[in-house]
């Protein structure tokens, strides 16, 4: 139903009809039909778009001079850029080509089921970083590489409190350690990118910004990469492909991601790693 009222024609009183116009003369009707054609073409280019009803006004009202003719004004030359532009949406792309192979999947299994989470590489003698959530209860934790291959790996430390933990385990030959970035520099708007294995689907990528920083009492970065159960233990990376945090926790009325993600910052897994 529409929100208006309108009055039916009874609610209104009687009038007598309007005088008849006078008959215009022959030349006067041609402007009126002249008129009425200016109209509608206004009101088609309305719809059109401005531009089209510009100009067909021009064309109606502008005065009937012969065409003057000139010479086409050269184009400008264009500058060259300083430097060579990368779009945002390829910054995910290199961010997973330099780094996207140091990122492991975490298989735990205990003795109430198995899990998986995720982790990075950050090591080159085989230091994976992870969750503490991850890895807590495990009789057994097995990473597999983006090769995969898998190897068996130990728990080295663990910081419950910052939900982060240590892993050791032997590289396959040619593993990618991924480098990490200081983690004060981070700023809200930066873009991030975030790797992992969300609901077992290895080597996601997906990238979003920084929406705030030092959340909470672990002085958390939250980013609205998409992250969902499974990035776990998985790194938050800047656009050079450094990580910046450990994905760790979301904020969901649902289990999925709504675009509120948290990752401890990397400067407080380096504490950890002593």
């Amino acid at each position: 139903m529409f929100p208006y009222r309108f009055d039916t024609p009874s609610e209104f009183p009687p009038s007598s009809p309007p005088p008849a116009p006078p008959t215009p003369p022959a030349k006067r009707k041609s402007r009126l039909g002249l008129a009425l054609l200016l109209a509608l073409t206004l009101a088609g280019g309305a719809v059109g778009g401005g531009a089209v009803g510009t100009i067909a006004a021009s064309r109606w009202l502008a005065p009937q001079e012969a065409p003057v003719l000139a010479s086409a004004p050269a184009p400008l030359p264009l500058s060259p850029p300083s430097a060579p532009i990368s779009p945002a949406t390829t910054i995910a792309g290199e961010v997973y080509r330099k780094v996207g192979t140091a990122v492991v999947e975490v298989a735990v299994r205990g003795a109430r089921g198995g899990g998986a989470g995720s982790g990075v590489v950050i090591d080159a003698s085989g230091l994976v970083l992870t969750n503490n959530h991850v890895i807590n209860g495990a009789r057994s934790i097995t990473l597999r590489f983006a090769d995969g291959a898998t190897r068996p790996a130990s728990i080295v430390r663990t910081d419950p409190a910052n939900d982060l933990a240590v892993l050791q385990v032997e590289l396959p030959p040619g593993a990618t350690v991924a480098p990490m970035a200081d983690s004060t520099g981070v700023q809200v708007g930066d873009v991030v990118v975030a790797i992992g294995n969300p609901f077992g689907l290895e080597q996601t990528v997906t990238q979003g910004i920084i929406s705030a920083v030092q959340r909470s009492g672990r002085n958390l970065l939250q980013t609205d990469a998409p992250i969902n159960p499974g990035n776990s233990g998985g790194p938050l990376l800047n656009a050079n492909g450094e990580v910046i945090g450990i994905n760790t926790s979301i904020a969901s009325p649902v289990r999925g991601s709504v675009g509120i993600g948290f990752a401890v910052p990397i400067n407080t897994a380096k504490q950890l790693l002593g």
